[in-house]
C-alpha cells in the first residue's frame, strides 16, 4: 500500500474460526489494511438507528465481505446488506441486499430464462403436486434440499415408489432433479466476473456425490472457452460477485448444476494452488476505489 492510499477497514461477516476467514484476514493485512470479524449473532437492528453490533460500530467500516453462504441467519444478513447498501457502503456480495430469492429452484428458473443448460428441476409444496411431477420424470432422480450445502440431504431414488415414500414425509423444501450420470463435476471459481481457477471433483466410490467435504478426489484441470462462457453466464444470471459454479459434462454437453454463493475454498486451494482470498480482497478494494472515484467526480 502506498503512502497516499487510505488504510481500509474490512468487516468479514461470518465465522472467525474457519480457514477461509483466516485466508481473507491474512490477505487484507498483507496489503496494509485492517480486518475484523463479526458473527451474525453480533449484529442487531434498531428501527430508528439502523444496524448496530455488540462489538465495534458497523458504520466505521469501509468494505463488508458477507461470508455467510446458507447461514441460518440469512434473513438478518439480507437486512444487514440492504441497510449497508442504503448507507453507500461497499458490500460483497451485494446481491444479498437486493431483490434476490435464495434456493436452487430460483436458480433453475433463472437458468431457463437465460438459456443456460441445466438438469430439469421441479419444486412443489404438497404431496399431490409431487405426485403429478413424478409422473413426468424418468428414473433415477435426485432429490435434494432447495437450500442446502456440502451435499447434505441429497438422495438418489431409483423408482417412483421410493421417491413418493420420501416425499410423503417431506412435502416442503425439496427439489426434484433429473439425474445426469457422470464421473464427477467441474467446479469453476469466479470472482468479479473473472475465472480464477477450475478443478474436477470425482464421484465418491459407492456414492453419487462429489463434494470435497465428503472425501471426493479432486484434480486441477485446464478450463476452456466453453466452460468459462457457461459458468460466467450462470453467475451473471443469478447476480453473484463471488461463487463456485458446478457443471457436469454429459452426452457431449455441459450442464450447470448450481451456483454456490459464499463458496468454501480450502479443497480448491489445495488442488489448484490458487488462493481465492487474494482475488476477493483485490476485487473488493477495486470496487471501493471505483465507487470513491465516482463520488469524487460528482462533487
Amino acid at each position: 500500500m502506498s503512502s497516499k492510499e487510505k488504510k481500509l477497514k474490512f468487516a468479514i461477516i461470518g465465522s472467525a474460526k474457519t480457514d477461509n476467514t483466516r485466508d481473507l484476514i491474512e490477505e487484507i493485512r498483507s496489503r496494509g489494511h485492517l480486518a475484523s470479524t463479526f458473527s451474525a449473532k453480533d449484529i442487531f437492528f434498531d428501527s430508528s438507528a439502523g444496524v448496530s453490533s455488540i462489538k465495534e460500530k458497523i458504520g466505521s467500516f469501509d468494505i463488508f465481505l458477507l461470508r455467510t453462504g446458507h447461514d441460518e441467519y440469512q434473513k438478518e444478513i439480507r437486512m444487514l446488506a440492504r441497510d449497508l447498501l442504503d448507507s453507500k457502503k461497499i458490500v460483497v456480495d451485494d446481491v444479498l441486499g437486493r431483490e434476490y430469492i435464495n434456493g436452487k429452484m430460483s436458480q433453475a428458473l433463472l437458468f431457463s430464462k437465460h438459456d443456460i443448460p441445466h438438469p430439469k428441476t421441479f419444486l412443489a409444496s404438497s404431496f399431490a403436486s409431487y405426485k403429478k411431477i413424478i409422473e413426468k420424470m424418468g428414473f433415477p432422480i435426485i432429490i435434494k434440499p432447495d437450500i442446502g450445502k456440502r451435499g447434505i440431504g441429497i438422495k438418489k431414488f431409483e423408482s417412483s415408489r421410493s421417491a413418493l415414500i420420501f416425499l410423503k414425509k417431506n412435502e416442503r423444501g425439496f427439489i426434484l432433479q433429473e439425474y445426469l450420470p457422470a464421473d464427477g463435476d467441474i467446479r469453476v471459481f469466479i470472482v468479479g466476473n473473472k475465472v480464477v481457477g477450475t478443478m474436477k471433483r470425482y464421484i465418491i466410490k459407492g456414492d453419487y456425490r462429489s463434494n470435497v467435504s465428503l472425501g471426493a478426489k479432486t484434480e486441477k484441470i485446464q478450463s476452456n472457452s466453453i466452460i468459462d462462457k457457461i459458468a460466467l453466464k450462470a453467475i451473471k444470471a443469478v447476480g453473484f460477485e463471488i461463487a463456485g459454479v458446478d457443471l457436469i459434462h454429459y452426452n457431449n454437453k455441459y450442464y450447470v448444476i448450481e451456483v454456490n454463493e459464499g463458496p468454501q475454498w480450502q479443497g480448491f486451494k489445495k488442488t489448484t494452488g490458487v488462493n481465492p482470498a487474494k482475488y476477493i480482497v483485490e476485487y473488493a478494494i477495486k470496487k471501493y476505489n471505483v465507487y470513491r472515484g465516482n463520488r469524487l467526480r460528482k462533487q
